[in-house]
């Protein structure tokens, strides 16, 4: 994945790019690129070399990101802002009792995401009672691979073609909407079987999703929505309540 910011969006002088180019310096680092070059960074970022050097050395400075040699990695520090968003949003607070009682009745793992681009973001994650792990909270998938994807697609705002896997049950966005829940078995290639539903905000519009995810179970598209469908359903209207009691969290800009 390519992150650019190279080019200004706005034409009223209210825009820093050198503020965007450190941002996307540190988007840069990854799961799968979890030490990267300078170089590799500039490849990554499309900014020139130079420019990377001189977002790694402020961000070093400011503690951010490490250096070994000529490899860097990002450090703890940078958890501070992820911390301070799931703070005063309190959306672990609200959600995790509901994702907790979807784990506890159906001995699977339960989240909530959000749409940020072409793919999503794990806001709360609640893991199911085994060694699997399906995720942790900052964990970003591509959303048109995943079942809160591909319902967040669905009803999101935005005139987006995913392209969806063959093994999905729901066949395209416009069927999830109808259906009101999304079905994908191996995700990301896994032996993952996961069932997603949105959760709405009082104005009708998509607020985030929920799932929860199978691992390793003989369980068909089919069984794990008959057998899924209804705790899912009762987390969401229990959430989807809480939001009428939070206007400022409803608000919030996922």
């Amino acid at each position: 994945m390519t992150i650019t910011a190279l080019h200004n969006p706005r034409e009223d002088g209210e825009y820093i790019t050198g503020l965007a180019r450190g941002l996307s310096v540190l988007r840069a680092f990854s799961a799968e690129r979890p030490d990267l070059s300078l170089s590799q960074i500039a490849v990554a970022t499309s900014l020139n070399p130079a420019v990377v050097r001189r977002c790694l050395n402020t961000l070093v400075h400011l503690g951010y990101v490490a250096q070994n040699g000529r490899r860097f990695q990002l450090r703890p520090e940078v958890m501070i802002f992820a911390a301070a968003f799931l703070e005063s949003s309190r959306i672990e607070e609200l959600v995790k009792p509901y994702l907790e009682e979807i784990r506890d009745e159906t001995g699977d793992s339960a989240s909530m995401a959000v749409l940020s681009g072409r793919d999503i973001v794990y806001l709360v994650h609640v893991p199911a009672n085994r060694l699997t792990r399906v995720a942790s909270v900052g964990t970003r998938l591509p959303a048109s691979e995943t079942a809160m994807g591909l319902i967040l697609l669905a009803f999101a705002e935005r005139n987006e073609q995913p392209i969806l896997q063959a093994t999905s049950l729901v066949e395209s966005p416009e069927k999830a909407k109808r259906s009101g829940y999304a079905v994908v078995q191996d995700e990301m290639g896994s032996d993952i079987t996961s069932i997603a539903v949105p959760i709405m905000r009082p104005d009708g519009r998509v607020f985030a999703a929920i799932n929860c995810a199978s691992a390793g179970q003989p369980l068909s598209p089919n069984g794990l929505a008959n057998s899924r469908l209804l705790v899912l359903n009762a987390a969401r209207e229990r959430i989807e309540a809480q939001l009428q009691l939070n206007p400022l969290l409803a608000q919030a800009a996922f």
